[in-house]
């Protein structure tokens, strides 16, 4: 039987996705069911970053939750030792772990020890139980602070050496005693932390456990895994008490996408012979994609990084900057992008690959682009007469691979310290989903976030009719033209100019800072200052009493707002997005006239992006459904389900 093979590629087939939230980061996360033993202030309230959606519970698949290691990629010529239980690492140490069940069985994870316990950090020994010597029944009062004062012996006997209020010199064995005469000694605060049961007692913290003294295992299963140490998770069930989701999640409305890179070698050349020895790329490749979608309800943009305000943060100018300076230089490593393409004629919305909560079934007719490492470099808005406003948005990556299939496969990222792939850390795709923008609040049926669920009741772009714009005070930010500035349905201006189009290009150009010995930049920090450019297309109408000398040193600086409705009658439906140009300036008017066309002005207006602190500088924008957290229900930035970043690090 011949081979099916595709003769082309069309966009039914398509779609993007991006990873959350970190690009070297876990691309799914698991929770556990709360249940009588385990409570709901401890790992039952946690996500847990998953290295891959497992099959079967004794699955390798979830990392050391403290963060003791690090994923790294096979160490060319170097033979690695697998982990050891009984053994002490120290910091840089190298091991490996290696499956034995599953689908993976024989491959082989990599880790590099990257921390040790510290002794003098209580918060790295208040997991052990404070328990008490002799008669005292204190076994389930546990350690939150190290004690004020203590006593530190090699065995436990009262022949104790006495040392500062640190562990450093802690040993194996060695026992943490506080007298009755320490104890009162202390502060009322930190009495309640040792209250004694007989009034001659000593404590002691049991540190017998070497686990104390050298990390934890780097990668386990979820049989396996007990969350702080105090519980025991080998009874739960996978797929029962397990919740595993995707933290992949799509890009709605899209239009286009191109991707490309291209290798920058330099050739080798020598005295004697004519043709080159070698080409060699000295940088890293450049890669790139450019795509676009249709404005919706923002939360695109949320999924790549940005910050959405609420509405009334924006009247009440508390919002932040849609570019927010401190976390965009924090995000050092970037977000993944997936292009997703099915079976040659076949919709991707609707495929029978995924089942009936949006999980692979069969990925087999399927393959995957992923670009990773991405930052985005340019964002742009443009609405017009006639057409549907629209967003532009153009990334750059280190690296991009395909692949066949979609389901657990490695990420495209690269560890920027070390120059080379991220291993052992898998992505699957969730199901395509289309339809028409729900209110983002009900039950996420279909794995698909929270977004788009096929309920009727939405929108499903957003068009010219619908948009409300202010230039200023009344419409003054412009010199000679008057500008619209009211509310729908009487938004225009009398004497006003019509105004045809607007766009927004908010550029965010990255300069790779790189070192001497690895071939990737470590960081691409935005460079500054940020400047905004809006660019607002009309036709002339009256025009105004103005003089450009009198402005030459008497400028103004305005608040331009852009406000997207929903469609609704005389356009006064619920906004849907609003972009705010705080302290733009006027940069110029250009009028145009020809025989056969309207005469026309092409007004151009700049601001610079404030810090993450300022409020009267930059560019605002809001969101609405489910793209910004629901007060009413206490959800905040940082806990929404669609906004919420789990970091792999610290979960």
């Amino acid at each position: 039987m011949a081979t099916k093979t595709r003769n082309r590629v069309i966009y039914q087939s398509e779609a993007l996705y991006v990873g959350q939230p970190s690009s070297t980061g876990c691309h799914f996360n698991a929770t556990i069911a709360e249940d009588s033993s385990v409570p709901a202030n401890d790992t039952s309230s946690k996500l847990f970053g998953l290295v891959k959606n497992p099959d079967a519970l004794n699955e390798l698949c979830i990392f050391d939750w403290e963060d003791y290691w690090t994923t790294i990629s096979k160490p060319v010529d170097r033979d690695i030792d697998e982990w050891a239980e009984n053994k002490t690492y120290e910091l840089d140490d190298i091991v490996k772990v290696v499956e034995l069940v599953g689908v993976d069985s024989g491959s082989e994870y990599y880790f590099e020890c990257k921390k040790v316990m510290d002794l003098d950090d209580p918060l790295q020994v208040n997991n052990y139980e404070l328990t008490a010597d002799g008669e005292a029944r204190l076994s389930t009062i546990t350690l939150a602070l190290p004690p004020a004062q203590g006593d530190i012996i090699d065995e436990p006997t009262y022949d104790a050496l006495p040392v500062s209020e640190t562990y450093t010199d802690l040993a194996t064995n060695g026992t943490v005693f506080i007298s009755k005469g320490e104890y009162d000694n202390l502060s009322v605060a930190d009495q309640d932390l040792y209250e004694p049961s007989q009034s001659q007692v000593d404590f002691k913290i049991d540190v017998s456990d070497q686990s104390l003294l050298s990390p934890k295992k780097p990668i386990t299963s979820l049989a396996e895994f007990t969350g702080s140490g105090n519980y025991d998770f080998s009874t739960k069930v996978l797929g029962a008490d397990w919740t595993i989701a995707m933290a992949v999640r799509q890009l709605n409305r899209v239009q286009s996408a191109n991707y490309s890179f291209s290798f920058n070698r330099q050739d080798v050349n020598q005295f004697g012979q004519l043709h080159r020895i070698d080409s060699v790329a000295i940088d890293p490749p450049t890669v790139s994609l450019d795509f676009s979608y249709y404005l919706n309800n923002g939360a695109n943009e949320k999924l790549m990084g940005f910050f959405l305000n609420d509405y009334d943060d924006m009247l009440a100018k508390t919002a932040k900057n849609f570019i927010n300076i401190k976390e965009q230089e924090d995000d050092f490593e970037g977000r993944n992008y997936f292009i997703l393409t099915t079976a040659q004629g076949e919709d991707a919305v609707s495929n029978d690959a995924w089942d009936a909560d949006g999980f692979p079934l069969d990925d087999s007719q399927h393959s995957s682009i992923a670009l990773g490492n991405g930052y985005v470099t340019n964002y742009g808005v443009e609405a017009s007469v006639g057409g549907m406003p629209t967003a532009s948005i153009t990334v750059e990556g280190l690296n991009l691979k395909s692949d066949a299939g979609f389901h657990n496969i490695s990420i495209p990222a690269v560890d920027n310290g070390r120059g080379t792939p991220i291993e052992g850390v898998k992505y699957s795709l969730p199901a395509p989903v289309s339809g028409v923008l729900d209110d983002g609040r009900s039950p996420d049926s279909i794995k698909d976030g929270d977004l788009f669920t096929g309920v009727a009741d939405g929108f499903s772009c957003l068009r010219p009719g619908d948009i409300e714009m202010h230039f200023g005070t009344d419409g003054e930010a412009g010199l000679m033209n008057k500008l619209p500035a009211g509310t729908p349905p009487t938004d225009h201006q009398p004497l006003g100019c019509h105004v045809q189009s607007f766009s927004i290009d908010m550029p965010m150009g990255r300069t790779p800072l790189q070192r001497l010995g690895t071939p990737y930049a470590y960081t691409r920090p935005l460079d500054m200052p940020l400047t905004v450019t809006i660019n607002v297309s009309a036709i002339v109408a009256d025009l105004k009493s103005s003089n450009v000398a009198d402005h030459l040193f008497n400028f103004e600086n305005h608040d331009l707002h852009f406000i997207l409705r929903e469609p609704q009658a005389d356009g006064v439906g619920p906004i849907a997005m609003a972009f705010f140009a705080k302290g733009a300036q006027l940069e110029g008017e250009s009028f145009s006239s020809s025989i056969g066309d309207n005469k026309s002005v092409d007004i151009t207006f700049t601001c610079q992006v404030g810090g993450a602190e300022d409020t009267t500088r930059g560019m605002m924008v809001s969101g609405s459904r489910a793209a910004i957290p629901d007060k009413s229900k206490g959800e905040t930035y940082n806990d929404h389900p669609l906004i919420s970043r789990f970091d792999p690090a610290t979960k």
